[in-house]
């Protein structure tokens, strides 16, 4: 047993050492390309390839070296990993393929899993990924002033702040406090002046996981923001109300609850007046009645009415007792948010109010109305978000744009203004555009052609019997990943003619719906309701069937969309096909005269016949490539009656009854049915029971 264990144990890192294929994973991003074997950073206890993106949705490709030859490696989709090219060879040992990630700004458990194919068995190898997108922090260093007392929130400009560290809680740094906090439009630095005075606040930009520095050490500091502070000392008290706008209520009319900090001086069931100056005679903005004080909270809570409309950049609010200022502070008294109006453009096209959007394109919106510029627009409560143009933002109007997401679920997407539904909805409706006929096959017998092929560009020619022609609608073919077509209403006319072009049958198809298949995005959110058949018999459409359709016979068919469907938009295709032949056989009965016969067995060059008669089997042969065009020679075999009519001519020649092979050259009209064909051939004579020759012109009837 001693013995046994150590060739275990070496048996088992083998096969340990066998499973492990990769030799090095690279990912390269805009932003460079990180190899496994040089970055690396240890996170959770576990080895990570650490890489550098630019955005979440960034494509990334990927370039995996292997230790030995493999039957083959790709890549698992995961819930952390979308595979947009699979893995292909590129040299020995060496793959690439282009991903996306998926999630992997909440997603801690990131990892591309490889599967190799080694002796038909397969080994799955797991690389831990560490995506990181660094802030983009302007190179700033402001000067702010601001009252003793007050507090003074500020947007502080950081890009892609997607694992930047906020800080909530109020921190301390000298005289002043500050905090960090999150919102729509980036991070808010929030400051407050204990005293007067003047400092350099140095506040940190931390992240919220360790990232590498150029040193390839792992830190999660990634730099200072240096602000100079000023406060400025006033012998009137700032109040710092809950929050900073406030909707206007014409004339008081309704009360607003509102809280601000506690001050000494203030006095509850008072009924402070405020104005925007600070002297006597001063506009009057509102009315504040303060009703408590919440001790826990160091708030008070009190009414405001209001009266006029303000904003804080025209100046600050005086809050007065008796005429006398007691406080003075500074908020937005803003008209209350309303949407009366949205419009839609799209590329090439005008402003229309109509609501109606396509999954997966991308629009632009007018929203008009009032107070908008401090206000909040959301799609479906902020599942689609509209990239804001703030240089056109102002109080009647918000432009936005917005994309339509392929896989978009909800048949309408309300829209709500800060937080409250609006009448305004976006009604997703799918695409119905006509799409050209490439995922339409036709199947005459010689497989399945696309309808729009240069192939139907001219007439088809098909040798032998048509069985049945199948048109089949290839439903999964109809709507792409980034371009969607939506529903096809199409009618179909076909038609069967004979060798003489004259109609045999005509038939019109109506009401063909064909909806995109499991294949397109939008599978779930079509209509199915009376979709047709992808295939598509002509055997059951038509009485006459395309197998008794005689040679040179001619299938005549139009495809085209219902264009009321699309606004009279849309594709024909017309096509046509014919059962095609090498040959033609035919009874044929001619009356040769003034042929030179010479028979075998006799001197001289022969004699010439009167009025023959000549019934065989007659042989055609049609151009190549041509339709129903005739070779000018055919081949016969049959009989002939030499001198048939000599009794009645008074012809001196012998009549005679032969077997013959005939060829036959008639250059014109040969459809004709009398034609003045030149003969030459050879046969048996059976009266004289001798071979002969002969040459000569003839009459012909066809029947």
């Amino acid at each position: 047993m001693k013995k046994l264990l150590p060739l275990f144990l070496y048996l088992f890192s083998q096969t340990v050492v066998a499973q492990n294929f990769i030799r090095d994973v690279i990912i390269t991003t805009d932003s460079g390309s990180f190899a496994l074997s040089e970055s690396t950073i240890e996170y959770r206890q576990k080895q990570y390839l650490y890489f550098v993106m630019q955005a979440p949705d960034e494509s990334l490709e990927v370039t995996v070296s292997t230790t030995r030859d493999l039957d083959s490696l790709q890549i698992l989709s995961s819930g952390s990993v979308v595979v947009i090219d699979q893995l292909v060879r590129i040299a020995d040992r060496h793959y690439s393929g282009t991903i996306k990630l998926k999630d992997f700004l909440d997603n801690p458990y990131n990892r591309l899993i490889l599967r190799g194919i080694e002796n038909g068995r397969a080994v799955n190898n797991v690389v831990w990924l560490y995506p990181f997108i660094f802030p983009q922090i302007p190179d700033i260093s402001p000067t702010l002033e601001l009252f003793a007392g007050q507090e003074l929130s500020e947007v502080i400009p950081i890009g892609k702040a997607y694992f930047l560290k906020y800080q909530p809680a109020w921190q301390k740094r000298g005289f002043i406090d500050y905090k960090l906090t999150p919102a729509s439009e980036g991070p808010v630095l929030t400051l407050r002046a204990n005293r007067s005075g003047s400092q350099q606040l140095v506040i940190p930009i931390e992240t919220t996981r360790p990232f590498l520095t150029a040193d390839g050490l792992a830190s999660r500091h990634l730099t200072d923001l240096v602000l100079q502070i000023k406060s400025v000392f006033s012998r009137i008290n700032y109040l710092n109300f809950d929050k900073p706008s406030y909707y206007f209520e014409p004339l008081g009319g309704k009360a607003i609850t509102v809280q601000f900090e506690y001050n000494r001086n203030i006095k509850l069931n008072r009924t402070y007046r405020i104005e925007d100056q600070e002297k006597p005679g001063g506009r009057l903005i509102a009315e504040l009645f303060t009703r408590a004080i919440i001790e826990n909270q160091n708030k008070v809570v009190a009414t405001l009415r209001t009266y006029a409309l303000h904003r804080t950049e025209e100046g600050f609010l005086y809050i007065k007792l008796n005429d006398v200022a007691r406080f003075f502070t500074n908020f937005n008294i803003l008209k209350k948010p309303e949407i009366s109006k949205i419009s839609i453009l799209r590329p090439a096209k005008d402003w229309t109010t109509s609501l109606l959007v396509y999954p997966g394109e991308t629009i632009e919106l007018k929203i008009e109305g009032v107070g908008l510029d401090h206000s909040q627009v959301k799609f479906s409560d902020g599942k689609y978000s509209a990239r804001i143009d703030t240089a056109r933002l102002n109080e009647h109007v918000i432009y936005a744009e917005l994309t339509i997401p392929f896989d978009v679920e909800e048949r309408s997407i309300p829209v709500s203004l800060n937080g409250a539904a609006t009448s305004f909805e976006l009604l997703v409706k799918e695409y119905e555009r006509p799409r050209p006929f490439d995922f339409v096959l036709v199947n005459y017998g010689d497989g399945p052609k696309a309808l729009n092929s240069e192939l139907f560009q001219k007439p088809v020619l098909y040798k032998g019997e048509i069985g049945d022609l199948v048109i089949y609608f290839d439903e999964n073919a109809i709507d792409e990943p980034d371009r969607l077509y939506g529903t096809q209403f199409m009618e179909m006319e076909v038609k069967f003619w004979d060798k003489q072009k004259k109609l045999i049958e005509s038939r019109i198809v109506h009401n063909i719906k064909i909806v995109p298949g499991p294949a397109s995005v939008r599978y779930l959110g079509y209509n199915r309701a009376n979709a047709s058949n992808p295939y598509l018999k002509l055997n059951d459409i038509m009485v006459n069937k395309t197998h008794e359709l005689r040679p040179w016979s001619k299938i005549e068919i139009i495809l085209r969309h219902d264009r009321d469907k699309y606004g009279g938009q849309g594709y024909d295709q017309h096509i046509e096909i014919y059962r095609s032949d090498d040959f033609a056989t035919d009874i044929e009965v001619s009356f040769p005269a003034g042929l030179l016969a010479k028979k075998l067995d006799e001197p001289g060059v022969g004699t010439l016949t009167g009025l023959s008669v000549a019934s065989m089997a007659q042989f055609s042969f049609y151009k190549k490539n041509q339709i129903n065009k005739l070779q000018p020679l055919r081949v016969g075999v049959g009989f002939i009656a030499l001198n048939a009519f000599s009794s009645i001519t008074n012809t001196n020649g012998e009549d005679d009854i032969g077997i013959v092979v005939l060829t036959s050259f008639r250059p014109l009209r040969p459809d004709s049915k009398v034609n003045f064909p030149i003969y030459a051939g050879f046969g048996y004579l059976l009266k004289s029971e001798s071979m002969f020759l002969l040459i000569g012109p003839g009459v012909q009837f066809n029947f």
